[in-house]
């Protein structure tokens, strides 16, 4: 059954897809690349469906919904690294680092500036920036994405692989520290 999809902000990109999915695991991602590959269907992905230029869907398409890949794994507390699934959003992350941390733990360095309900994952698809002049993109601070691939993927042909898919993400202390800058963890 037709889905009709549109993004958050100017709700001028109404797309019909084909169906929606919503995968919990990167294992169930495979699985919808192999289902779309079986069934003869692109693959659309969005989390928070912010972005404005209509990217983020397909028509017809077997469209994957990001937003409960929101998993946040493994804070390194020595390095200020962080593991998070490619739909965790700003707030997700800011509360996970708290409730490790404390207040006076680590933080991020910037996010997108406009809304904060946006996934992890399309900040790494668009490469988004901030306001924090010097910083570059946020994604300057990203260290490794996870790549699933479907079944008909082999290695260095570049089939199958969703951008969207981050790995780990850098982060800043707000812990002064004798010869500190601040600058972020190279």
């Amino acid at each position: 059954m037709p889905i009709v999809l549109n993004g958050v902000h100017s709700q001028l990109n109404r797309t019909t897809v084909h169906d929606v999915v919503t995968p919990r695991t990167v294992d169930e991602v495979v699985d919808v690349l192999d289902r779309a590959r079986r069934e003869g269907r692109r693959v659309s992905c969005a989390g928070g469906r912010h972005a404005m230029g209509g990217q983020q869907f397909g028509t017809d398409t077997l469209h994957l919904d990001g937003r409960r890949l929101d998993q946040i794994h493994d804070l390194d507390q020595e390095r200020g690294m962080l593991r998070v699934g490619a739909g965790a959003t700003w707030p997700d992350i800011i509360q996970a680092i708290r409730d490790r941390c404390g207040e006076l733990g680590w933080a991020i360095r910037q996010n997108q500036t406009g809304a904060d309900d946006l996934t992890i994952g399309g900040a790494v698809r668009v490469n988004i920036h901030g306001r924090g002049f010097g910083f570059g993109p946020c994604m300057a601070s990203l260290v490794r994405r996870t790549l699933p691939e479907c079944d008909r993927c082999r290695p260095g042909r570049g089939l199958c692989r969703p951008q969207w898919i981050p790995g780990r993400t850098r982060l800043r202390s707000t812990r002064p520290r004798d010869g500190d800058d601040h600058s972020p963890i190279r």
